[in-house]
């Protein structure tokens, strides 16, 4: 259908406990918020702590993917001065809690990196994995039948360097494996925005000139693009957007910094890209990485930029409508400054939005359609705020 307009440690376990509730929770109606009580990913964190702060998990310009196959937010970030764990978090929408899927590769503030032959701003910890980096809207999950998460570009720990690299990391096996792969083609660029297609099987990378494709079966990327001007959208912007792709009509969308256009990734060679216009309200494209996400049900874009409202994009008529819908409830606040990328994503299985703001702050749920999604099952009974846990780890160093 073409359209019709043109513009690590696995056994960690710490899962948390206490979610049964006598009240149990209604399924949410359209346009509901909900606040999950005693949801801040600080419960789980590493203790002691790497060097830096922890809230940079995701305040420091980082994001995250969803992982369909379990149902969970997946959120990976820090880097450059200001943080340096490199551990990876999940937020299950089964439990509503949080669980750390890694360790970070070392915890002690004054850990000595030269005796372990680590070079600042390297790619990689003395351990072989990745270093902790800003992972902006570079994130992507890889359904079916790869079952990974995909990490590239970013900014590194500890001096920010820019880097091209392409990191898995393995989900499927229970090995919690990161692989290095074939970077990125170009110029290394700290921020792109990453989505995956599942109809042609490519992760899809928008960088600072040009657009990319990447095949996972032959580990082998492609230039999409011609050169892109750094001027207006697009060439010097992708580190400020997000994106997101809507598989049924194959659109590449992405939004943030005053500009949205898309491509239409159906094609081969080179795509074009175009900007995309329409009638409605579109401010919340003014925002700095806002995020985006594809309602598979609804079978429209969603974005947000702070507070209750939500818009939805719709492209499949002739013109693109934008949409800002009024949303009642709980209030997620303001996004965070320095982007929200791809900490707002949309489960097929509860047909829920989740969006997470700050690792000190609760997780939010949005329903934006009726249904409750391809999983059949409505929410889950909210947990009662469990204690603290203080989890001593061992660092894990070669």
């Amino acid at each position: 259908m073409r359209m019709g307009w043109q513009c690590g440690v696995a056994g960690l376990g710490l899962i948390l406990t206490g979610l049964v509730s006598a009240a149990g929770l209604p399924s949410l109606q359209p346009g509901q918020w909900y606040e999950v009580p005693g949801s801040d990913l600080l419960q789980v964190a590493p203790s002691p702590r790497p060097p830096g702060n922890i809230v940079n998990v995701m305040r420091a310009w980082s994001g995250g993917a969803f992982d369909s196959r379990r149902d969970r937010l997946l959120v990976w970030g820090g880097g450059h001065a200001d943080y340096g764990g490199n551990e990876l978090y999940a937020f299950s929408l089964a439990s509503l809690s949080w669980q750390r899927l890694t360790d970070p590769s070392f915890l002690a503030s004054n850990y000595d990196f030269a005796a372990h032959g680590w070079i600042n701003g390297s790619d990689t910890y003395p351990d072989g994995r990745p270093a902790s980096r800003h992972t902006y809207a570079g994130l992507a999950y890889l359904a079916s039948p790869f079952d990974l998460l995909f990490a590239n570009s970013g900014s590194v720990y500890r001096n920010g360097n820019s880097k091209r690299s392409t990191w898995l990391f393995d989900l499927a096996s229970g090995s919690h494996a990161w692989h290095r792969k074939s970077p990125k083609p170009g110029t290394a660029y700290e921020g792109v925005v990453a989505a995956y297609d599942p109809v042609g099987r490519k992760v899809w990378v928008q960088s600072h000139y040009h657009l990319y494709s990447y095949d996972l079966a032959t580990d082998r990327w492609q230039t999409r693009s011609a050169y892109l001007s750094s001027s207006g959208c697009g060439g010097s912007l992708p580190h400020y957007m997000n994106g997101a792709i809507d598989p049924d009509h194959r659109i590449f969308l992405l939004i943030g910094a005053g500009c949205a256009f898309y491509y239409d990734i159906s094609g081969n060679g080179n795509l074009v890209r175009h900007q995309l216009g329409g009638t409605g309200d579109s401010s919340v494209k003014n925002g700095v990485a806002p995020g985006l996400a594809y309602d598979s049900q609804a079978g429209v874009f969603l974005a947000w930029n702070g507070g209750t409202s939500v818009y939805s994009i719709d492209l499949r008529g002739s013109t693109p409508v934008w949409t800002r819908h009024s949303g009642q409830g709980a209030n997620p606040g303001a996004p965070a400054a320095n982007g929200t990328y791809g900490r707002f994503q949309y489960s097929p299985a509860s047909n829920l939005l989740v969006l997470v703001n700050d690792v000190a702050s609760n997780v939010f749920l949005y329903r934006f359609s009726s249904g409750s999604g391809t999983g059949g099952a409505s929410l889950p009974a909210p947990p009662a705020a469990p204690a603290k846990p203080s989890v001593q780890i061992t660092p894990v160093i070669p």
